[in-house]
């Protein structure tokens, strides 16, 4: 890939675009994940009069945007925040876009940039789900962060970015830390303080 091509605006179109898109996706986990329901199944539909929501009402930002944020079937109005995550995580992956092939790592090849991109943009949109799972019902799920810990350790390691000692003294000092302040918190007031989920995500 030319330099040209890399720092190009449809370039960094194409990393907004793929973030509204898995804005998009955020969405549907930070609502339903708490629910204990799938991420899959059924598919995206109004919670009001349960019609389906067609393609073309489901765009990233246009639809909602071109919809006034209401439902076309029945007017129900959906939160503005549907919107915010989309932008913002189109915002995020541009702006990593532009760490990862732009400002950082210049001498190394392009497709380890590109890797880089892939792995720091689905850490990314898992922030984002966290976020605001953690912001609505004060809890980060397991079923997040458990498979998180082994999938974005072995990442790490597999880009050669850190040592394996470093990130596994990461993993430890990380949920070492908030366990000891849980822990003692809990032994001083006998009362919960702060949940381990915060260690495991840290």
């Amino acid at each position: 890939m030319r330099v040209d091509a890399v720092t190009s605006p449809v370039a960094y179109g194409a990393a907004a675009l793929l973030g509204a898109v898995l804005g998009s996706f955020a969405n549907v986990c930070i609502l339903r994940i708490p629910a204990g329901k799938s991420i899959v199944r059924p598919a995206s539909h109004c919670y009001q009069c349960l019609r389906p929501v067609a393609w073309y009402d489901n765009l990233p930002v246009v639809s909602y945007v071109w919809l006034r944020g209401r439902c076309r079937h029945c007017q129900t109005v959906f939160s503005p925040r549907y919107l915010l995550v989309e932008v913002a995580t189109a915002l995020l992956l541009a702006a990593i876009y532009h760490l990862c092939l732009v400002l950082l790592w210049v001498s190394d090849p392009v497709e380890l940039r590109l890797a880089r991109f892939s792995v720091y943009s689905f850490f990314a949109v898992t922030l984002v789900v966290i976020t605001f799972i953690d912001l609505d019902h004060k809890k980060i799920p397991d079923k997040i962060t458990y498979p998180g810990i082994p999938f974005f350790l072995v990442c790490a390691l597999l880009l050669g970015d850190r040592a394996w000692y470093d990130s596994a003294l990461g993993v430890l000092v990380g949920y070492g830390v908030v366990r000891a302040i849980s822990d003692c918190f809990y032994w001083l007031t006998r009362r919960e303080g702060m949940g381990y989920g915060d260690g495991k995500l840290l």
